[in-house]
């Protein structure tokens, strides 16, 4: 924020006129490493739903998922990210397929989820679950068979 304020412009900036702008490029280039670690997580299938799930101190899911909703254009990408936020499972839907994704998720027979989830818009929606939450509604998405383990914080770190 400091280096925000005390810039004269974009371009003081981008030409590294700014005190602080180097700890700015790090924090970029860290979590650009972080997004192309995650995107490298192969995928789960099940129908026309991919889950990748993996561990991250960054909150890197967003991107990982657009990566991947470029490769599979007609599966709903959900980028799950285990190490974001102690005890939370942080997750991602996006879809360039005509599908209203919060309907999908809303539509589920779920019991009282302790978490939130199903908001934002029809084509781009995610939500922050503890584990066992998670696990439940991948479930229910056809993700049978994960376990705690699964959904465990891995401790890997950015950078």
């Amino acid at each position: 924020m400091q280096v925000l304020l005390r810039a004269g412009s974009a371009t003081d900036i981008a030409e590294g006129r700014v005190p602080g702008v180097d700890a700015l490029r790090d924090c970029r280039l860290e979590a650009q490493r972080e997004v192309a670690r995650c995107a490298k997580t192969p995928p789960r299938f099940a129908g026309n739903r991919a889950l990748l799930l993996f561990s991250s101190e960054a909150q890197v899911h967003p991107l990982v998922a657009m990566r991947w909703v470029s490769r599979l254009p007609e599966h709903i990408v959900i980028a799950a990210n285990t190490g974001y936020l102690p005890g939370r499972v942080n997750f991602v839907l996006r879809s360039r397929a005509p599908v209203d994704l919060l309907a999908l998720l809303r539509g589920l027979d779920l019991p009282q989820m302790s978490g939130s989830f199903a908001h934002g818009h029809s084509r781009a929606t995610g939500g922050s679950l503890p584990p066992a939450d998670f696990l439940r509604l991948m479930d229910a998405l056809g993700f049978h068979g994960l376990s705690r383990r699964d959904v465990e914080r891995r401790g890997v770190a950015p950078g």
